[in-house]
């Protein structure tokens, strides 16, 4: 499997959502039973609804070429939420596909604890990205296939505050399901929309393919690290019990002709599911199943947009 240009993000990837939260990350190859369920179900839970998950997000701001101020005066160009920063707290300069953050007068940023006038900012697409403090907000710059934004965490997020929790299909044995790995003769190229109404490459190099109720169906990784696939997949519960766009799962990495669990208990919602301030993948069409997989989580009673049934 073929690793895309692209690096991880806080809250997630630009094609894959992985990296939000460390218990998304445990693969489906030793469930546990019900009881295995529930702590993954707790964990979930405490992840979410952490101060620097992705529900904590408070805004997501385009820039364009130029000076654009930024604060919680409306006639900013980049509008803080009201009362949680200064009036006019600095600018954003974006010259050369690179931004600089320069701090009005008497206004304290900090990167790493240290107060700063001004400073470049290091996009996620290069690694870890600067991150600024401005009072409890911070701030860093994000980079989507060329398009610059800066993204903005709130612990005091009107979507963490009234987050009430993610309802799951009961959990059910039948839908841990056993799955072969198999490599492809040569890579497959796949299309993977986002949000941002574009689209990513990857080349497939191998499947997973399994039987559910004796039919066989297959799913490609979309992302792989040395020990961990990640899947994207829609199904026909999409866009009405669970996300428009798919949901993700993540299983041991299989090496070829290995068979492997596939636990759809713990499928699990994107960002986007949550938050109109993430950017996130959706199930290629190759990964949308023609059947209802019943389990994993739900959509009812969070915020979700976009993504609709396909």
């Amino acid at each position: 499997m073929k690793k895309l240009g692209v690096k991880p993000c806080v809250e997630g990837f630009v094609l894959i959502c992985l990296c939000a939260t460390p218990s998304l990350a445990q693969p489906s190859t030793d469930p546990g039973g019900p009881s295995g369920f529930r702590e993954w179900r707790t964990h979930r839970e405490q992840s979410l609804r952490s101060e620097t998950g992705y529900l904590a997000l408070a805004g997501l701001y385009w820039l364009k070429d130029g000076s654009q101020s930024f604060g919680s005066a409306p006639e900013n160009d980049v509008v803080f939420p009201a009362g949680r920063a200064p009036d006019l707290a600095g600018h954003f300069v974006v010259k050369n596909h690179g931004v600089t953050v320069v701090g009005a007068p008497d206004v304290s940023l900090k990167v790493n604890g240290k107060r700063i006038s001004s400073v470049n900012m290091v996009s996620d697409s290069k690694g870890t990205p600067t991150r600024i403090q401005l009072g409890e907000l911070t701030f860093w710059l994000i980079d989507r296939s060329g398009r610059l934004g800066i993204r903005l965490r709130d612990p005091e997020s009107p979507i963490l505050r009234n987050y009430k929790g993610t309802r799951s299909f009961p959990y059910a044995a039948k839908w841990l399901v056993r799955a072969r790995f198999e490599p492809l003769a040569s890579p497959q190229p796949i299309s993977i929309p986002n949000i941002l109404g574009t689209e990513s490459e990857i080349q497939a190099e191998g499947r997973l393919t399994f039987s559910i109720d004796g039919k066989p169906y297959s799913l490609y990784p979309t992302s792989v690290n040395d020990k961990q696939f990640s899947l994207i997949f829609g199904d026909k519960t999409s866009g009405i019990e669970t996300y428009g766009g798919g949901r993700f799962l993540t299983v041991l990495r299989p090496k070829e002709g290995d068979v492997i669990t596939i636990d759809f208990n713990r499928a699990y919602n994107p960002p986007c599911a949550y938050s109109p301030f993430t950017t996130c993948p959706m199930a290629p069409r190759q990964n949308i199943l023609p059947i209802r997989i019943e389990a994993g989580e739900l959509t009812e009673g969070i915020h979700h947009r976009g993504g609709g049934r396909r």
